[in-house]
């Protein structure tokens, strides 16, 4: 806006220069003439200011190479325009991660430090700084001479934008005439306010590239992290188009120039408002029943592919084909998480990505990855056979008579009340009353065991480097655990319980039938079976269950640290990173160092270090002890066990397709 002021001076000043001009003027042509030649010469620029104000127009420098273009088309209209008459909406979606998920790196939008910092990956330098609104990375990569460089070649390139911004971020740089964008090889985690390697905040092999990811925004994370993408990679240079960065109002109610059009007649605007059945110009979610409101998410939150190849370069040229409200499967094909449940077609595709549903689905069909929840919702039966829906429980904006700070909104974007057992009870009344709550749980009701999500929504999805509730709605079962390896919402709290004691109870409480059990799964508690001989996304799921506050509380944290020491030299970074987070949670570990980045004879210490301090509480206190928690009678852990479980660990490659 200051260049907006300093311009309407400069036209002012340009008007009384030209002053005695006009009196000369005046005389020829008349006072009518030249008062209209002055406010012409005045209006213009300073309306020109105003609109150039009042667009907002990219903040990113137009000469930086293979940024996106940023402009409405399609008959979008931007964010922006809905403001004026939508601005208590509008200021709830501006406080959310959907707004800030793509963002231009200017002040304000980078949370990353860039004062002066230096990364390292293997003998690549990568230093980071800011020159004055700008953030920029100096790459110093080693001599080459295949590539016939002699010495070691610097490269400064500008951060051009940013995803993400609730639990860490990632950063976007041109890449050289290309047309597409890289991936900066670090990210930042916000509440630690410290970066890693891009690699190390996905469940990952260890084995691996560790640098830039060429054209993954462009072909990839721009279909949902931004409104209305077009890749564009056929042109003699390609050219990613955007209809707004993030995922903004239009991305839920459908390309918004009409209902613009539409509204500028106040007696329309008012005839709708007061009719309250909504506006045929523009999609209302929550007016829309549950299949197509839920689709409205599932465009972004589900596993889908193209139903042929030339549908993905329609995309690439055209952008997507799906508006909210219509039928999502008409352009889009959601994968089933086995594979005779999908058409004909669908295995088809998923015979030539084989790893596909091992990423992204446990055995039985159910989700394992995070961000995927409308698959998890297409297998409940609570949508299946009613009238279930992603709004059941979330608000895309914040309700006026919501009292909470709109953070604790933003978290989830849950309504009121849904984080507990009111999400339930919509549907089951009858566990309002405290006396069928508990007699159906078998817990007090003021038992974690008495929230109906534990039970019937544990934590089984893994993403941004914690676990999940999966948004699959069943029952506990020891027998899914046993056949796909899936933690059961029992053994999840009960850690230090064995997969026979849980199978023991559901028979008894509920009539389920137990499965036979190993010997080893009549005596080890569950969560080491998983931590111990799991693969690497079991691993990370228990590493996290045993920093969960109620998990800690109920099964006991006192013999939880000699285990998340053991994961501190797992082979795969996350897993590290999350055991370290759920160490610093036990007693006497708040203040425990670690760095999860550090070659493997260094964190080999400090898994020694992490059991030495544990030995050294129990000097001083009663400590949990037996076969269930491979702890002998004296204390001591039970090593022989514990090296004959991690023998037998899941060494698969996993990768998960967060």
């Amino acid at each position: 806006m200051a260049m907006g002021f300093e311009s309407i001076l400069i036209a002012v000043v340009l008007a009384l220069a030209l002053f005695p001009l006009f009196r000369v003027a005046l005389a020829a042509v008349g006072r009518a003439a030249v008062a209209s030649l002055l406010v012409f010469a005045v209006a213009v620029p300073v309306v020109a200011m105003v609109r150039q104000a009042y667009l907002a127009p990219s903040a990113i420098d137009p000469e930086v190479l293979d940024r996106p273009e940023i402009e409405p088309h399609d008959d979008y209209v931007s964010s922006s325009t809905c403001r004026s008459c939508h601005p208590s909406q509008y200021a709830s979606w501006d406080h959310s991660y959907h707004q800030s998920m793509t963002q231009e790196a200017v002040e304000g939008a980078v949370a990353g430090s860039f004062d002066d910092v230096t990364l390292t990956a293997g003998d690549w330098i990568y230093r980071l700084e800011r020159r004055g609104e700008e953030f920029w990375t100096i790459v110093e990569r080693p001599a080459d001479p295949a590539d016939g460089n002699a010495g070691p070649v610097i490269v400064e390139k500008p951060v051009v934008l940013t995803t993400g911004s609730h639990h860490y971020q990632v950063y976007w740089l041109p890449d050289d005439k290309k047309g597409v964008l890289r991936a900066f090889p670090f990210v930042f985690l916000i509440d630690e306010q410290k970066w890693i390697p891009r690699k190390a905040a996905f469940l990952s092999p260890p084995t691996g590239p560790r640098h830039e990811e060429r054209a993954r925004w462009n072909n990839g994370c721009a279909k949902c992290h931004s409104l209305d993408a077009k890749w564009r990679p056929l042109r003699p240079k390609t050219e990613t188009q955007v209809a707004e960065l993030g995922i903004s109002c239009e991305a839920c109610h459908g390309p918004a120039l009409e209902h613009v059009r539409a509204n500028q007649d106040p007696s329309r605007r008012y005839a709708q408002h007061w009719a309250g059945d909504g506006d045929p110009t523009i999609v209302q979610p929550e007016l829309v029943d549950a299949r197509r409101a839920s689709e409205i998410c599932g465009q972004c939150h589900a596993i889908s592919r193209f139903p042929k190849r030339e549908d993905f370069t329609k995309w690439a040229h055209d952008g997507y084909a799906f508006r909210p409200g219509e039928v999502l499967g008409d352009t889009r094909s959601i994968v089933r998480g086995t594979l005779e449940r999908n058409s004909p077609q669908m295995q088809a595709h998923l015979a030539e990505q084989p790893h596909l549903l091992e990423d992204s689905f446990w055995p039985d069909g159910s989700v394992r990855i995070a961000g995927r929840e409308y698959n998890g919702l297409l297998e409940s039966p609570c949508y299946q056979r009613g009238e279930m829906s992603c709004l059941s429980c979330h608000s895309l904006h914040q309700r006026p008579d919501d009292p909470r700070p709109v953070s604790e909104w933003a978290d989830d974007q849950l309504k009121p009340g849904m984080r507990g057992n009111d999400a339930c009870i919509q549907c089951h009344e009858q566990f309002e009353s405290e006396r069928l709550l508990t007699t159906h749980t078998n817990h007090s009701a003021s038992s974690s065991g008495s929230e109906c999500q534990n039970c019937h929504m544990p934590y089984t999805t893994y993403g941004l480097l914690k676990a999940i509730r999966s948004h699959t709605i069943d029952n506990p079962s020891v027998v899914a655990s046993v056949e796909t390896g899936r933690p059961n919402a029992c053994n999840q709290c009960h850690l230090d319980k064995t997969l026979a004691w849980s199978a023991e109870h559901l028979e008894r409480n509920y009539g389920i039938a137990q499965p036979v059990l190993s010997q080893d799964e009549q005596t080890i508690a569950a969560s080491l079976l998983w931590l111990l001989r799991g693969d690497a996304g079991q691993r990370a799921l228990s590493a996290w269950t045993m920093g969960w506050g109620p998990a800690r509380q109920t099964g006991g944290g006192d013999w939880l640290a000699p285990y998340l020491g053991q994961l501190l030299v797992d082979p795969y970074d996350a897993v590290r990173l999350v055991a370290h987070r759920a160490l610093r949670r036990q007693p006497g570990f708040a203040d425990f160092a670690y760095d999860s980045l550090a070659e493997r004879p260094a964190r080999v210490q400090t898994a020694r270090r992490a059991i030495a301090i544990w030995d050294q509480i129990g000097q001083n206190e009663s400590r949990t002890t037996g076969d269930r928690v491979l702890i002998l009678k004296n204390g001591e852990l039970d090593r022989d066990r514990i090296k004959m479980l991690l023998d037998q660990r899941d060494d698969r490659r996993v990768t998960f397709r967060e």
